[in-house]
């Protein structure tokens, strides 16, 4: 005879409680009812996962051995109820998305009209971070989805591009008229660099320190629009994946040339939120956020 969930939901939640009674309160049923559940489950388990004492109720010895197969049956049970009632019908919710700043001008009204027309009931929030930040907000399950770069992609990340390169950009000068500079001339130069910790940072600074390389910061900002403005005025040069120097050439008349000896390279991936299973409109979101970075990565790959 196969066991109800709700009775096994109902028995971890005994043991949570404490006592019939107190179960009873929480649900507002009788403790009669509570009693009698608990009494079929255990006739169907052929003994007694309860152990009565003056005090309320604690786990007996079979219930301790059972209790992890118990709690695994009832977490499979509501993903599973979670999973057919988001096939019920036409995705819907709130997915949020995070993007780095130099993401966000290519791909967040994209992504937007897209989920809009494809996913009308779905609601969309876009939130701008560091990688760091995004990282962190996705392990706490604060954010559905976010777009990260890594030097090493992780088993977390849906790689979207593995070898994104790094440029150095700028006014049009010799530096930047060059097809390619060596990453020793991030050390003769001023430049506008991201906060310390981010991804882009610690990136730079591992090869720096392996090189003997100190770089001449004239500013950190995390900020895409503040290293463009920058890198704009002649004041420093900013270092940017290829993901971000068709903007910057395009609407803000800067050069790039791509930093080789060694060459700097990172992944860019979509993380879903480490602590839930994603929703049919999550899923939606992601499928069409892959789809506007494989766009945009593609297009500053042939640019």
């Amino acid at each position: 005879m196969p066991m109800d969930l709700d009775r096994l939901r109902l028995l971890l939640d005994v043991v949570k409680a404490g006592s019939f009674s107190r179960m009873a309160v929480i649900r507002g049923v009788p403790q009669s009812w509570v009693s009698r559940q608990i009494a079929i489950l255990e006739a169907e388990c052929g003994g007694l996962l309860l152990d009565r004492t003056g005090r309320g109720v604690v786990l007996s010895q079979l219930g301790k051995d059972t209790l992890p197969l118990m709690e695994a049956v009832v977490a499979q049970g509501d993903t599973l109820r979670c999973r057919l009632k988001d096939h019920a019908g036409s995705p819907r919710g709130k997915v949020s998305v995070g993007l780095l700043p130099s993401f966000v001008q290519r791909v967040a009204g994209r992504l937007f009209a897209d989920v809009r027309r494809e996913l009308p009931n779905v609601g969309l929030q876009i939130t701008e971070a560091s990688s760091v930040e995004l990282e962190a907000r996705l392990a706490q399950g604060e954010l559905d989805l976010g777009v990260v770069t890594r030097k090493v992609a992780g088993k977390d990340v849906e790689v979207v591009q593995k070898r994104v390169p790094l440029y150095l950009v700028g006014k049009d000068d010799a530096h930047t008229a060059r097809p390619t500079v060596p990453f020793a001339l991030l050390g003769r130069v001023p430049l506008v660099l991201p906060s310390a910790g981010s991804g882009m940072r610690s990136l730079i600074d591992d090869v720096a320190r392996k090189h003997g390389i100190e770089f001449r910061i004239a500013m950190e900002s995390s900020s895409f629009a503040v290293q463009l403005a920058l890198a704009s005025s002649g004041a420093a040069y900013a270092v940017l994946g290829s993901y971000a120097v068709s903007h910057a050439v395009t609407h803000n008349a800067l050069r790039a040339s791509r930093i080789v000896r060694p060459t700097i390279e990172r992944s860019i991936g979509i993380v879903s939120c480490r602590i839930r299973q994603p929703s049919v409109a999550s899923r939606g979101v992601a499928r069409l956020l892959r789809t506007i970075l494989l766009e945009v990565v593609s297009t500053e790959a042939e640019g």
